[in-house]
Parts: structure tokens; C-alpha cells; sequence
């Protein structure tokens, strides 16, 4: 019960600090903002190609949320773990966006604002939850995974 309970409060650390940090997140610059809109418009123009509209919102937000994940957690490239979880999560996203049913008319912002954040929360945990795990059982492949704190 102790393994469990240090893994579950060493999670719940590193996912405090990784929210520190999504807050420090500032957009500067021409380069910033102009990657912002190429994203946007490689996300939006397909949509509209195919003339799914209902499905703007979600991709969008999941987009948003991948992406301040990416700038949270980007030290975890070299890991190999880390893009097996994001495979994960992204095949997770399209089951999800695929099987729900959405709507097409107007959605208040702060509801998409919020299930944005709350994705962005439950991929943080799962990463760190993740990372924890290989920390634990092979220290030697996690070099660059100095994000996640050490264990309490």
C-alpha cells in the first residue's frame, strides 16, 4: 500500500508543478502567433472540406490541449514511453470525438474552455503517471525525464 500511495502522491506533485508551468505559458511574438493560426487553419480547413462543422469545436480544444501538453512536457521527447502514451491518448481523443454526438450551433466558450482544461489535467496525469511507473522500474531509460520529481 505504501508503492501505491507514494506513486498516487509523487502523480499528484508532479501534476501541480506541471500546471505551474502551463501557467507561466506566455504567447510572444510574430513566430508564436503565426504557428497558432497555421495550426488553426490546418485543423479548421479540413474540417470545413468535408463540411463537419459539429466536429470544429472538439478537435479544436483537443488540439489546444495537445498542444500546451507538448510545451508542458516537450523535455520527454527522447523518451520513448512519452510517444507511446500520446499514441494512446490521441486514439483515445478520436474514439471519443468520433463516437460522440456534437452539436453544430453555438457552444458557450467557457464550457469549451473548460473541457479543454480539463482534457489538458487528465493527459498531465496520465504522462506523469506513466512517467512515474518507468522512472521507477527503469531509471536508466529516463535521462531526459527530469520533469518528474523525485519520489517523496
Amino acid at each position: 500500500m505504501g508503492r501505491k500511495t507514494s506513486l498516487i502522491h509523487g502523480v499528484e506533485i508532479d501534476v501541480k508543478t506541471d500546471i505551474k508551468a502551463a501557467k507561466r505559458i506566455q504567447v510572444h511574438g510574430w513566430k508564436a502567433w503565426s504557428f497558432i493560426i497555421a495550426a488553426a487553419v490546418f485543423v479548421i480547413l479540413p474540417l470545413a472540406l468535408i463540411r463537419h462543422d459539429e466536429l470544429v469545436y472538439p478537435i479544436t480544444d483537443s488540439a489546444i490541449a495537445f498542444g500546451f501538453l507538448f510545451l508542458v512536457k516537450w523535455q520527454l521527447r527522447d523518451c520513448r514511453w512519452f510517444w507511446i502514451v500520446i499514441g494512446v491518448l490521441a486514439a483515445a481523443h478520436v474514439a471519443v470525438i468520433l463516437s460522440v454526438h456534437w452539436t453544430d450551433g453555438w457552444v458557450w466558450s467557457r464550457t469549451n474552455a473548460g473541457l479543454a482544461t480539463l482534457d489538458f489535467i487528465v493527459m498531465l496525469v496520465a504522462v506523469d503517471a506513466v512517467g512515474r511507473v518507468m522512472k521507477r522500474f527503469h531509471p536508466s531509460r529516463n535521462s531526459r525525464a527530469h520533469s518528474i520529481a523525485p519520489d517523496p
